[in-house]
């Protein structure tokens, strides 16, 4: 092969990476935009807020339970208030992270029935759902409300706070996921689809043939 040859193949494959790399390419549980962009802006906001949170609060649990180890085991001396700073913590953490992992798509379901169904049945069953999802998280806000309502004037054993203030993480975290849930129905549709890149007919590099081969032949063996 000679030296043009060479550099003739190397362009073809710098050509056919680049034309690759430049093809659309989305994660499976992103949905094509429908034109709400304040909305879109909105979610991610409300899950980077989530995010956000849950990791601070993954910080303090983790520290408080390091924290307590330490004490017990090293300076042989109890501090009373870690087992409840981690309770709390850990209680705020999975109510206030549950908005985000919605987003994400890390929450449990049932994701093969709604697209057996024919077409026509697919809406309803989704708006079903949803109002489901509206119903029993609105039942959970209110009792929540009710529960924080009634409970400031009792206070917790080691910290000496209300026990409304652990309490609160009830209605504000399921506040958070109903909101969010409104939000990507509008954003996404009720029965969203994936958008997947179109395919393109760019050859790999083993679909594509030899230069050389193809002007001077098969190559032979120095014998022959």
């Amino acid at each position: 092969m000679t030296v043009n040859e060479t550099n003739t193949s190397r362009c073809g494959r710098t050509d056919r990476e680049g034309a690759a790399s430049a093809a659309p390419s989305l994660p499976p549980e992103e949905y094509p935009p429908r034109g709400f962009g304040s909305i879109a802006g909105l979610t991610r906001s409300l899950e980077r807020t989530s995010a956000g949170l849950a990791g601070a609060l993954l910080v303090i649990n983790v520290g408080d339970i390091l924290l307590g180890v330490l004490f017990r085991y090293v300076f042989k001396s109890s501090v009373i208030w870690t087992e409840e700073v981690a309770r709390f913590s850990l209680v705020w953490l999975v109510l206030l992270g549950a908005p985000g992992a919605l987003y994400r798509g890390d929450h449990m379901a049932i994701e093969f029935l709604l697209p057996r169904f024919p077409r026509w049945a697919r809406l309803p069953l989704a708006l079903f759902r949803l109002g489901v999802t509206v119903f029993v998280l609105g039942l959970l806000i209110w009792f929540g409300a009710q529960n924080v309502a009634g409970t400031w004037t009792m206070r917790t054993m080691a910290l000496n706070i209300p026990k409304a203030i652990p309490l609160s993480a009830v209605p504000l975290g399921m506040g958070m996921l109903l909101l969010l849930s409104l939000l990507l129905a509008v954003e996404r549709g009720l029965v969203p689809s994936p958008s997947l890149p179109e395919k393109t007919n760019i050859p790999s590099d083993a679909d594509a043939p030899d230069n050389a081969s193809e002007k001077h032949g098969a190559p032979t063996s120095p014998g022959e």
